[in-house]
């Protein structure tokens, strides 16, 4: 069952020794009997370990021990089964322990490239930098990352590769760093194989060697073959150190005590800045990885981490490490142009983008075109394709409009073109945005192109006139439409808390960097560079910036405060995409970050950014602080500027609304009161301005819009560049927000139709059978040994759930406590097939679905029930027959630890039915 972490831990028993943090053993991806243990920094951990488990007549396995000034831990891995209170809660000496989790390989979207070639106009290879400030922060300041260090903790580093310096050790760019896992963990071993060496050319995507690349490569004068780029390029900060810290394998997952490891290893080895281009979805505050990032933060090693690819998904989706209050969240941003395969039509280039699946078009190919419906556009089909395929298609390269994905992606509708005897599948886009990577399907070679693309293509035909259409095969740089606006792939906040993130953007959307060389082999270009897109790699560009920012203002005389401050005061704030709306902060944070702005900066707003919370915990007044740190008086004048309204939500639908569901607009606004509009403040001094807030009209605050808006200050001694303080808040009472799905007729329309499940079926429930057909008032029977089915729809993501078995009257309470149950206390269901896998019906996290699956929210499902649950020692099985009920329980937004108070959970209680076998 695929459900991530939350930002909670189960209490352990008051009496015992060693405390639980982090995650409860039933949480998504925890490692069966894998603990991280902590100990006092004098402790032998090894030898105690040892002489506890042989006492125990236990065999372990040690994975990691780690112990430093920041940190002294031990994690293993018990080989014969576990308890967590015989076998842990009793070590000797332990203060707290974890149960490791398993955390997902990053992964970014691969923009596919044809034949590695120069292309004329060189000048576009570092527009991405002139979006960003940092080509002036070159030319003008002199900042190139000269005396700062950033660790990458990722897949590894291929540090031959010449734009990465070309070895390991002191005197080059990749100075140091280790290797945490060795090649095989994660595929065929989950026990860390560490040595020396970080180096990574094993894995297909290359994720960590693309990563330092944005940071810190130096592309240009290459003539290693193999080696030599489209476009001379560089990283962000080409002269900073690195420092490669691999976590993953040639293939598959980490662990959390890895990660945690590697964090304490990069401080320790003196990074200024530590990029983390992983993870995904709400994490424990106390768990070990997060933990570590929070505590080396605080000691002057700044974490930057990504804030996560689930932006389709709608309103709180950004995930962990990037919520985490004491580091820097990252959304992304497309470039200000693409390189990448070209289309022409009668002679006219237009970019595309290549199937991941298969791009198996040759140079300078001639495609012969079929239009499925000359009028899926005119008439904004969604679904074109899916219903019908023009009879002419086989054999042919058949346009598809892209349309509505919840109806199918690429790799349903190219697969609907393959199975009609198409050739090639050519998509192309509902506008002029580039999609950055489609998945396409196998057995068919697959592109998309943009919307003018395909029009050009239409017209042609509407004038009876055939295209002439011809892959070319060749690298170009293409302007990018989008470019210089939020990722649509981007995750949006807030927070589960309401705490505004992301923090900031940084290029993410078509960035163009090093891999090693297996990795080019698998992804078929000839020179190791590719193409790709991803919050993982907006994080390093903000990194490499941060190196700019402290190279400037020193590593000394910077804390994280302050590095924060000065990287969002200064931030482009941005509009939305063909709008003249200003983009909602929940999206974009304070915007892009332009780090020539940021570096000049004499002065300082803090606190950078203000989190509302909701209209009954509005922060109705505070202050902000203005810091002049210029030798001269400077005079500040202070306005407001709202931002667009995020509407998640539609009258008589409870389920949050994807991006592409979801009204934006401007119609929706707190009055962000301002105490002074101007205010001098003399050199080297500061002022404190009170702020007041008035909530929004209530009239639609049943629908729970997410206001923001900026604070802008513009200040006399630098006039170019005014400071904005992002301030974001959710109209209405949060904590009211039900968090079971009652009835959603967009959850009907975008998912149970595609699935023919009937519409009076789509809601949270226990059925009857496996047939969906729902219990009645009174009288139903489930039989468990044929089983039923349970659906489960989380509107928005809960931090703890519970789906228990309610016995109908005493005397089955009673048969339920002489059966093994405890009847005194929850008894949790248990969900899923006995002869397969089942768990408790217990979710920690109770992570909220989406129309459609994405990296880290996913599509509903079915579960089955066979009328078992868990005994009071928490094994699975058989309840009694009898008269029951199943109480769905989840605790209400806003509520922040397991409550034993009812009005904190939002409850849906079947009705009775009777249980037999």
């Amino acid at each position: 069952m695929l459900l991530p972490t939350v930002l909670v831990a189960l209490i352990s028993s008051s009496l015992a020794v060693v405390t639980l943090r982090g995650a409860p053993p039933t949480a998504p991806n925890v490692i069966p009997c894998t603990f991280v243990v902590t100990f006092p920094p004098d402790h032998d951990a090894i030898s105690t370990l040892s002489d506890h488990f042989a006492e125990l007549g236990l065999d372990h396995t040690i994975r990691v021990v780690h112990n430093d000034a920041f940190a002294h831990f031990a994690s293993f891995q018990l080989d014969n089964g576990c308890n967590a209170k015989d076998h842990i809660e009793t070590i000797p000496g332990a203060t707290h322990y974890s149960h490791v989790r398993s955390v997902p390989r990053p992964v970014p979207f691969v923009i596919s490239g044809g034949e590695q070639v120069s292309v004329s106009n060189i000048s576009t290879a570092e527009s991405i930098h002139s979006i960003t400030g940092v080509n002036r922060a070159r030319a003008e300041l002199g900042l190139t990352g000269t005396g700062i260090t950033v660790a990458i903790v990722d897949t590894g580093v291929y540090y031959y590769h010449p734009a990465l310096g070309g070895g390991f050790g002191a005197g080059y760019k990749v100075a140091g760093g280790y290797d945490l896992v060795g090649d095989s963990y994660g595929s065929t071993n989950y026990i860390p194989d560490p040595d020396n060496d970080p180096i990574d050319n094993c894995s297909a995507e290359s994720h960590g060697t693309h990563v330092a690349g944005i940071v810190a490569a130096d592309a240009r004068n290459i003539s290693t073959s193999g080696f030599v780029p489209v476009v001379p390029f560089t990283g962000v900060a080409p002269d900073a150190t690195l420092l490669a810290y691999r976590v993953f394998g040639c293939e598959g997952d980490t662990g959390t005590d890895i990660i945690a490891q590697a964090i304490y290893m990069a401080a320790t080895a003196g990074a200024n800045i530590i990029n983390i281009s992983i993870g995904g979805g709400p994490a424990y505050p106390d768990e070990v990885d997060s933990i570590a990032a929070s505590t080396v933060s605080k000691n002057g090693h700044f974490v930057i981490s990504a804030i996560g690819n689930d932006g389709a998904s709608g309103i709180m989706s950004a995930g962990s490490p990037g919520i985490a209050q004491d580091g820097l969240g990252i959304a992304s941003f497309d470039n200000a142009a693409v390189l990448g395969p070209g289309l022409t039509v009668n002679g006219k280039l237009f970019s595309t983008s290549l199937s991941t699946a298969n791009a198996k078009f040759s140079p300078d190919q001639q495609l012969d075109i079929v239009v499925n419906n000359l009028r899926a556009d005119a008439l904004n089909i969604q679904n074109d394709g899916l219903d019908k395929i023009n009879p002419q298609a086989t054999g042919k390269a058949l346009l598809l409009r892209w349309g509505d994905t919840s109806y199918g992606g690429s790799a349903v509708r190219c697969g609907a073109a393959f199975a009609a005897g198409a050739a090639q599948c050519i998509l192309y886009n509902n506008d002029d945005s580039i999609q950055v990577s489609i998945r396409g399907n196998s057995n068919i070679p697959s592109m998309i192109v943009s919307h003018t693309a395909g029009q050009s293509i239409i017209a042609s035909f509407a004038a009876s006139k055939k295209p002439t259409v011809v892959y070319t095969g060749k690298q170009s740089y293409f302007p990018f439409p989008t470019g210089g606006t939020v990722s649509d792939f981007s995750s949006t906040g807030l927070d589960l808390n309401l705490f505004l993130k992301p923090d900031l953007g940084g290029i993410g959307g078509i960035v163009y960097s090093t891999i090693s060389p297996v990795a080019a082999t698998l992804n078929s270009v000839s020179s190791a560079y590719i193409t790709l897109s991803g919050t993982s790699m907006a994080s390093p560009y903000v990194a490499g910036c941060a190196a700019l920012l402290l190279q400037k203002r020193g590593v000394n005389n910077t804390d994280f405060k302050q590095m924060r401050g000065y990287l969002q005061n200064n931030a482009n704030v941005t509009k939305l995409f063909k709008s003249t709306l200003v983009n909602s902060a929940a999206s974009q944070g304070a915007g892009l970050v332009n780090v020539y702005y940021a570096a000049k900066q004499k002065s300082l707003v803090l606190p950078s950014s203000i989190s509302l919370n909701d209209t009954d915990n509005l922060l109705s007044r505070s202050t902000f602080t203005i810091y002049n740190n210029d030798d001269k008086v400077v005079y500040y004048s202070l306005s407001v500027t709202n931002a667009a309204t995020l509407n998640p939500y539609n009258h008589g639908d409870d389920f949050t609304l994807d991006q592409s569901s979801m009204k934006v607009n401007d119609n929706y606004h707190a009055r962000m009161l301002l105490g002074k509009s101007f205010v001098v403040v003399p050199p080297h001094s500061s002022t404190t301005i009170p702020f007041f807030v008035v909530p929004p009209n209530p009239a639609y605050s049943d629908l729970y819009p997410i206001y923001s808006g900026y604070i802008v200050i513009s200040a006399s001694n630098q006039l170019e560049y005014p400071i904005s303080i992002p301030f974001a808040g959710v109209a209405g009472s949060w904590k009211k927000k039900r968090i079971w799905s009652r009835i959603s007729p967009s959850l009907v329309s975008k998912w149970g139709n595609l699935q023919n499940i009937p519409a009076t079926a789509v809601t949270t429930a226990l059925f009857a059978d496996q047939y969906l057909t729902p219990l009645k008032q009174k009288g139903s029977t489930l039989n468990g040994t044929e089983g039923a089915a349970l659906l489960i729809l989380p509107t928005c993501t809960s931090y703890f759930a519970r789906l228990e078995i309610v016995p109908a009257n005493a005397n089955l309470s009673a048969t339920l406590n002489q059966q093994g149950f405890d009847p005194s206390n929850p008894i949790d269901i248990a969900i899923g097939d006995p002869s397969e896998f089942e768990f408790e019906a217990i979710l920690q996290p109770l992570r909220r679905v989406a129309y459609t699956d994405g990296q880290s929210i996913f599509k509903p499902s079915f579960y089955p029930f066979y009328g078992r649950a868990a005994d009071a020692k928490g094994i699975p099985r058989n309840l009694p027959s009898g008269t029951y009920t199943v109480k769905f329980s989840a605790l209400k937004n806003l509520v922040p630890w397991i409550s034993n108070n009812s009005s904190d959970y939002d409850i849906i209680e079947t009705p009775p039915f009777h249980l037999v076998f």
